[in-house]
């Protein structure tokens, strides 16, 4: 699955110009293939580098860099992305470790006490 903002780059030093200073044309520089192996899903905004190869159901998360191949598997989050989990090591639904507490207290500007609940 490819969510919404994804980039993918086309070359991996992306110029305007030759060293001469002439407009660069089709044949001067090359584009780069980039592989996303079947049940990768890539999050919303995150960058693909061209040339890597995104594996089977890997997980790269949103905002991610992805500079370097990512492993079958691998959860993947960060500038640059680094391997951060093993998509069959999830915790089950409704365990997430980063899960929000039901209520959170905080204080307004004014001082006054404000609760949200999530």
């Amino acid at each position: 699955m490819v969510a919404h903002g994804v980039m993918f780059t086309n070359g991996l030093y992306p110029r305007a110009t030759n060293e001469d200073g002439s407009l660069q044309r089709d044949g001067d520089w090359q584009c780069m293939p980039t592989l996303i192996r079947h049940g990768a899903s890539l999050g919303s905004n995150s960058t693909i580098v061209c040339g890597v190869t995104i594996g089977e159901n890997a997980l790269v998360g949103a905002g991610a860099v992805v500079t370097r191949d990512v492993p079958d598997f691998a959860i993947v989050a960060g500038v640059p992305a680094r391997v951060i989990g093993d998509v069959r090591q999830a915790p089950p639904a409704g365990k997430h470790p980063n899960r929000l507490r039901e209520t959170s207290e905080s204080r307004s500007s004014s001082g006054e006490k404000q609760t949200c609940r999530a």
